[in-house]
């Protein structure tokens, strides 16, 4: 079997880290922009239809693509991460069942997760929201996205973790961001040429990732014999051996995104109850919200491997350093973007839609929304350590108080407390509840690594 490649190891083991984290970063950051923009395009061209009810539906029907996300993340970030950890540790052999095991139980999983939601389809419409006018706009997005399209985009995904995992940055990168240019250019022509409105947009999307997903078949076909990784079946394990230590990662990531997930439709059903004009300017601050999503993901996927491989081999001093770079890396773009939410709102809205009321509205939530950036960069970055460390447990207690414990009541009193602005500033809230909760479950971990280390030292002494 292959061995890892000696540019992958020099990335991992001994190039200065701002090299590293920039080789690794980089890509996947510029792909997740090239997401974000193509996310942004679904919405900028359906604003030009006028229709804020288009607008409103697209912003509840995303919720299919959390779903995949989530799904695929279960597998996708728990067995890239064991992965990392495995080549750290000198494992490569192990590598080959756990690829196998999380592309092809992935998606089989994601296929009856899909299955389940078609057959009720209409009760799920109704929990996240639809009202008689997004009722049909909802159920077309979901089916070409979700139906037609969703194992395409698990596919996607968790081709791009396994690239990832063993450094292949670029090619992974180069596979989302293909996707999402071409889904730029689909979007005119499906939504306002042809008419199409919504459904234009989810054809769009479905064809660019089913155009990612032969991009990576053929990027792995190419790397044959020169990759640790392995995608065929026949070394698919379901020993507890590889499931328990994936799970243990991929558990969290799993229900990090249901947990916002809900947590959006949440609050979309929310707003909803103050009208539809809300639903479309939320919609447009959650697209806004995505720049900062993805700058954020990126970083943490990229950063996730180096992580992930130097704490295997017990390099704590460069897995601090891997951390720290990229954490200045996140902080950075988040105040940039708490600026701009602070100064110039009603233009990042009317980039949107040009509806004096929705923009209005949107404003508001935008400048309120903003101050919490900063503190969700530092939330994330830690919370990508604790995966890459292979901490399930504080990993889940993380992801559980941060996107539920924590978020979901707070979203509630808030907006019976205060209103619709409520809403929008328990964002803030939790996440300075967050930051303190992150800060204890880090600082345990450390110490008792560092016990650990000096307990080493002390028998190697003797």
């Amino acid at each position: 079997m292959a061995t890892l490649a000696k540019d992958k190891q020099e990335i991992f083991e001994s190039l200065p880290i701002p090299k590293a984290v920039a080789k690794l970063v980089v890509p996947s950051v510029l792909s997740q922009l090239v997401t974000l923009i193509y996310n942004i395009a679904d919405a900028f061209f359906i604003g030009r239809t006028g229709d804020p009810f288009q607008m409103a539906a697209m912003s509840e029907a995303y919720i299919i693509m959390f779903i995949l996300i989530a799904v695929s993340n279960l597998f996708g970030v728990g067995g890239g991460s064991f992965i990392s950890r495995l080549l750290g540790a000198k494992r490569d052999d192990e590598v080959k069942h756990v690829s196998t095991f999380s592309l092809y139980v992935g998606l089989i999983a994601a296929a009856v997760v899909l299955a389940v939601l078609m057959i009720f389809i209409q009760p799920f419409l109704t929990f996240i929201g639809s009202s008689a006018v997004t009722r049909e706009y909802n159920y077309q997005y979901i089916f070409w996205v979700g139906v037609v399209g969703g194992l395409p985009t698990s596919a996607s995904i968790l081709f791009a973790h396994l690239l990832r995992s063993e450094g292949h940055a670029k090619p992974a990168g180069i596979g989302i961001a293909a996707g999402g240019i071409l889904n730029i250019i689909l979007d005119p022509i499906f939504i306002l040429t042809f008419g199409m409105g919504v459904k234009g947009a989810a054809i769009a999307t479905m064809l660019s990732n089913v155009f990612s997903m032969l991009y990576y078949i053929v990027v792995f076909v190419r790397l044959k014999g020169k990759t640790v990784l392995l995608l065929n079946p026949k070394y698919t394990s379901v020993s507890w051996k590889y499931v328990k230590p994936t799970f243990a990662i991929g558990l969290p990531a799993f229900f990090a995104t249901v947990l916002t997930a809900y947590g959006t439709m949440l609050t979309i059903k929310l707003m909803a109850g103050y009208g539809d004009y809300e639903v479309a300017a939320y919609g447009i601050v959650k697209k806004l919200d995505l720049l900062m999503y993805y700058i954020c993901v990126g970083i943490s996927y990229g950063v996730l491997p180096l992580i992930a491989y130097n704490y295997s081999a017990k390099n704590y001093k460069r897995m601090n350093k891997a951390r720290n770079a990229a954490l200045l890396v996140a902080v950075g773009a988040g105040v940039i973007y708490t600026a701009a939410g602070t100064l110039i709102p009603s233009k990042m809205v009317r980039f949107f839609i040009d509806d004096d009321l929705t923009v209005t509205i949107g404003a508001v939530l935008v400048s309120i929304e903003c101050l919490s950036t900063p503190l969700v960069t530092i939330n994330d970055i830690f919370g990508t350590t604790f995966q890459a460390m292979g901490k399930g447990k504080q990993s889940m207690l993380l992801m559980l108080c941060r996107n539920g414990i924590v978020r979901i009541p707070l979203i509630l009193l808030m907006n019976k407390w205060f209103g619709m602005l409520g809403i929008v500033w328990s964002q803030l809230v939790t996440n300075v509840i967050m930051l303190v909760v992150t800060f204890l479950l880090y600082g345990m971990i450390m110490k008792k690594l560092r016990a650990e280390q000096e307990s080493g030292d002390r028998l190697q002494a003797t």
